[in-house]
Parts: C-alpha cells; structure tokens; sequence
C-alpha cells in the first residue's frame, strides 16, 4: 500500500520529468531506479478516456515497482 511509503529512508530521491511520452520514457529508464511514482489525472474528459487509457493501464514489464497517485 502507498501509505506504506510515508516512512523515511536514507536513500537518493530524484524527480525526473519526461519531454517524451510517459511510456517511452519508463521503458527506457526504469532499469535505473527501485520505483516510480506516477500522478494520474483526474482532469481528463470522457473523449480523451476513450481516445488514450490511463498511462499507468498502457506501461507493461517495466524492471521497477510502480505507485500510481490519485488525490481525489
């Protein structure tokens, strides 16, 4: 669970922004990291969810764990 990961820890954290697609981006960089932590939109309009799903359904076998976000 995310609230798992409130707790502190002693390791490098880094924030990362992608010029590139998403998915593109975590195929090529997820190798270099333990996990990735993705915001999901909830401003999306029900044309653009039927056109893209979410990024987080798109991303398959990426070498890292992944925590999707949603403040609701």
């Amino acid at each position: 669970m995310l609230e798992n990961l409130e707790q502190p820890f002693d390791r490098p954290v880094e924030t990362r922004v992608a010029h590139d697609s998403v998915e593109h981006f975590l195929e090529r960089n997820a190798t270099n990291y333990d996990l990735v932590v993705l915001g999901a939109s909830t401003d999306r309009s029900t044309f653009s969810r039927l056109l893209s799903e979410p990024t987080h359904e798109s991303l398959r076998d990426l070498d890292c764990d992944l925590a999707v976000v949603h403040q609701s």
